[in-house]
Parts: C-alpha cells; structure tokens; sequence
C-alpha cells in the first residue's frame, strides 16, 4: 500500500489513490506528498502549486499586431 506524508505540516494519507497526479499533494498545504511504497522507494508527489511558471516570450512582432 501506499503512504503519503506532507513533508511541511506532517499529514499522512494511505491507499493507492496515490498512484494518480491530482491525489499526490496535501489538501492542507498544497506541498507534493513524499510517496513510500511496500518497497521502501520514496518519490515526491506532483502539486500544481509547484508547477513551473509558462510565459509566452514578448517580442516586436507580437507588439505590432496588437496594436493594429
């Protein structure tokens, strides 16, 4: 089975609900989870807060036709 453990607020949550993206940050804090299987294996969950920040680059071009 599955553990998740919130690395900032200490939150544990069980069960293999892990296994999917949208269940593997804490509902408290909004950290990735430390996931542990059976094995011992740690990896640190996904969190949308965490995602990297997307910019579409600003050059003239894009100025230009805004304007007209």
């Amino acid at each position: 089975m599955l553990k998740g453990k919130c690395p900032k607020c200490g939150k544990v949550y069980y069960g293999w609900a892990l296994k999917a993206p949208r269940n593997q940050f804490c509902n408290i804090c909004g950290l990735g989870l430390e996931i542990t299987d059976d094995s011992g294996e740690t990896i640190t969950g996904y969190s949308p807060f965490d995602a990297m920040e997307y910019k579409v680059p600003d050059t003239d071009k894009t100025r230009k036709s805004q304007k007209t």
